[in-house]
């Protein structure tokens, strides 16, 4: 099953509940990169009532697909975001490097602005039209995700592609969540960043 696949047997579920939703990943980056990579996951930010049916609600979608429940356990050396579990992954069982769908939990200092700006930022996915994280907001999510593991490749690559396709960027808002949450523009990309964010680096 490709992630696309999954997204839609996955969107099929979460339209039977009030959760709040939003596409992100690589399959979010793909709109905004200059060209757009392959990808082996699904990824929504996903929220219910609280952290804990999040977790419960995320893990009954999983269990309806015929998928297994993996938790995604973060490390992490900020201060301001300790070691945490911040995904529930559903796996085709026996099948681990088949696509997976990653719930992003509502525990990332970025979530809320992203998930309340998804709302309406719909892209079209084939089977539907659904709420996607901004171009701005992804880059604040992967510039957090370097800042937990800078060497995550993907991420360096999908920043340097966005970087690259000159999108008209709400550069205000951009340089406000990079000093609000700490965030700097990895050296190996820093020439590609607008100017605005070459402070951050």
């Amino acid at each position: 099953m490709t992630p696309l696949q999954l997204l839609e047997k996955v969107y099929q579920e979460i339209n039977k509940t009030d959760c709040r939703y939003a596409v992100c990943g690589g399959l979010a980056a793909s709109y905004y990169r200059s060209r757009p990579r392959l990808t082996n996951d699904a990824d929504l930010l996903f929220k219910d009532r609280s952290l804990e049916q999040t977790k419960k609600t995320a893990e009954k979608i999983i269990n309806k697909i015929g998928y297994k429940v993996v938790v995604g356990w973060i490390s992490s050396q900020r201060r301001d975001f300790p070691s945490k579990v911040a995904l529930i992954i559903g796996q085709m069982p026996g099948q681990e490097l088949s696509s997976t769908i990653d719930f992003l939990l509502p525990v990332f200092p970025w979530f809320e602005n992203a998930l309340e700006r998804a709302k309406d930022n719909l892209l079209n996915y084939g089977f539907a039209k659904l709420p996607t994280i901004t171009i701005e907001d992804i880059i604040v999510a992967k510039l957090f995700s370097l800042a937990i593991e800078p060497s995550r490749f993907s991420d360096l690559d999908d920043l340097k592609s966005i970087f690259l396709a000159n999108h008209n960027l709400d550069l205000a808002y951009l340089s406000g969540q990079c000093e609000s949450l700490a965030l700097i523009v990895p050296r190996e990309i820093s020439s590609f960043a607008p100017k605005a964010l070459k402070r951050f680096k």
